[in-house]
């Protein structure tokens, strides 16, 4: 589906809401050193807790990636941010992590490396390209914050 440029996941919805398939957020992050960088998608409206995430996952003090690395790792700006991306990261610089109860969906909603168009892809589609790009499915309970 086109739609005009979306930088939030409120812009989407209005765009996306009959669109099939869960909507989704991707989130480019890095450690402390800037020593490993992933990619997290989740449900869309998720909030997570990036502090805890780092824990979980053993990483240091986690943040957003720069916009420079965004482009150098997956080719997209900010506000773009999409699991496709990972066609271009052919050196295997991003780990790749997704929220189990997402991956428990029929398909999902992306963006095809531009955030004026969203897809729906089967999951089954989006476990192939993985697979073809060379980036394993780590899937984990992803921490939101809590509402306290």
């Amino acid at each position: 589906m086109d739609h005009p440029a979306v930088f939030t996941v409120e812009q989407a919805d209005y765009y996306t809401a009959d669109t099939p398939g869960t909507g989704t957020k991707n989130l480019f992050l890095c450690d402390e050193k800037k020593a490993n960088y992933i990619l997290v998608m989740v449900q869309k409206h998720m909030d997570v807790d990036i502090r805890v995430l780092g824990k979980q996952l053993n990483l240091r003090k986690l943040h957003f990636g720069s916009e420079a690395k965004l482009m150098e790792y997956l080719g997209v700006s900010a506000g773009s941010v999409t699991v496709l991306g990972l066609i271009n990261d052919r050196h295997h610089k991003v780990t790749l992590y997704i929220d189990e109860t997402l991956w428990a969906s029929d398909s999902l909603q992306c963006h095809p490396l531009v955030n004026t168009a969203t897809l729906s892809i089967p999951v089954a589609g989006l476990e192939r390209f993985f697979f073809l790009t060379g980036h394993a499915i780590n899937l984990l309970e992803v921490p939101e914050k809590s509402s306290v």
